[in-house]
């Protein structure tokens, strides 16, 4: 049939579980996301034992994927050692799949075998191999099997890239380097995302997507901001809290003191958020970095890409100084070189965004993560495009 033997893709032999524990009865598998709000992300089946890695004051926690999994206390007993068939790979290959209803997780390549557990439908979950029509999966310390055929084909996460968000009448004759979209428009695009179900995810929900160790939501989309801009705090802060969705925002740190306190908006100028328009909206968006103030263009290539690596350090510097502890780096123009990632990785950059247009799939380098910039020319229908509709 073309397919590698199982022997040759998987070795079987028993195995030790130092530290066990079993269900007494079905019960959920959950996952905390970075807000530390409890998500269902799967059923462990009673009387089948995984391996316990860790305990809480509430829960059980047992390895899923390349995460981890919480198991409630009342609902499991400690069993202490206890031997299992065991397989491993000759060689794990991480990706990703999504099932579209409830699917049980096998022990063997059989559906006659026994259930280890249970997925949820429109989930993201992590595989570390396949076999014919099989995705192998990693619970408890134990090696499972999903059916494929009930898999369905996902593209990865979209990242969608904003900068100024203006009305319509404002944004038909404002001069700026930076791309608009119209008031209307994101309006629309945000009632969009919440009529058809999707959920907004942070940036660490997506660190750990692409590394395997967290569970994503089929309909997930990480919305960004770029520039610290005054007209995203105005137009878009409202229009993302009324739906309970969160963004992030990376600012050009030396504009953030250009003003104090407050602003009035000027819809005849550009202006930049101030330390008091970021406390006032931290409890939507993330504030990051996107440069101390090196944001300009030569010709067309990024100053950033074009200076001195020591230039580019002293940026960092005065850019960490300002904003104290920050992750998440906006590349200016989605411009970037192995010197800037180097010099980002020194200054405790663990992700960067460039502009890209691809969706985010398990794997991906995290300094080199793509964006879809939305425009005020881009429509309805490549909007959903974008988010791999």
């Amino acid at each position: 049939e073309g397919y590698v033997p199982l022997r040759y893709t998987l070795t079987e032999a028993k195995s030790v579980l130092h530290e066990a524990i079993e269900a007494v009865k079905e019960t959920p598998l959950y996952q905390f996301d970075s807000a530390q709000r409890r998500h269902v992300i799967g059923t462990l089946r009673a009387k089948e034992p995984v391996e316990l890695i860790g305990t809480t004051r509430y829960y059980y926690i047992v390895s899923f994927g390349q995460g981890e999994a919480y198991v409630a206390r009342e609902d499991a007993e400690e069993i202490g050692e206890v031997e299992v068939r065991d397989i491993t790979l000759v060689k794990e290959v991480v990706g990703s799949f999504m099932l579209t209803t409830s699917t049980p997780v096998y022990v063997d390549v059989n559906v006659e075998s026994d259930v280890l557990a249970i997925l949820e439908p429109s989930m993201r979950y992590t595989t570390i191999g396949y076999w014919k029509d099989w995705a192998i999966v990693r619970i408890g310390g134990r090696i499972g099997f999903v059916e494929q055929q009930r898999n369905e084909q996902q593209k990865g996460i979209a990242v969608l890239h904003y900068e100024h968000v203006l009305p319509k009448e404002v944004a038909s004759g404002f001069k700026s380097s930076h791309t608009i979209v119209t008031e209307e428009q994101f309006k629309q695009q945000m009632e969009y995302l919440a009529s058809q179900g999707y959920t907004t995810i942070t940036k660490e929900n997506l660190a750990d997507y692409i590394k395997g160790s967290f569970v994503v939501p089929q309909k997930a989309v990480l919305i960004t901001f770029d520039g610290g801009l005054l007209s995203a705090r105005k137009f878009a802060y409202p229009i993302l809290k009324e739906h309970g969705f969160k963004a992030v925002q990376h600012v050009i740190a030396s504009r953030v003191t250009r003003e104090s306190g407050e602003q009035t908006f000027d819809e005849t100028k550009e202006q930049y958020i101030t330390v008091a328009d970021i406390n006032k909206t931290s409890d939507v968006f993330d504030h990051e970095a996107q440069t101390f103030n090196l944001h300009q263009l030569i010709g067309k290539k990024s100053i950033l890409v074009q200076a001195d690596v020591g230039v580019v350090k002293d940026d960092l510097r005065q850019l960490v100084k300002a904003l104290g502890t920050v992750t998440s780096f906006a590349y200016p123009f989605g411009q970037y070189s192995e010197e800037v990632i180097n010099a980002l990785d020194e200054y405790g950059f663990t992700m960067a965004f460039t502009q890209q247009p691809e969706h985010v799939v398990i794997g991906y380098n995290a300094m080199t993560l793509p964006r879809y910039s939305v425009t005020k020319n881009t429509t309805l229908e490549q909007f959903r495009k974008m988010l791999g509709e």
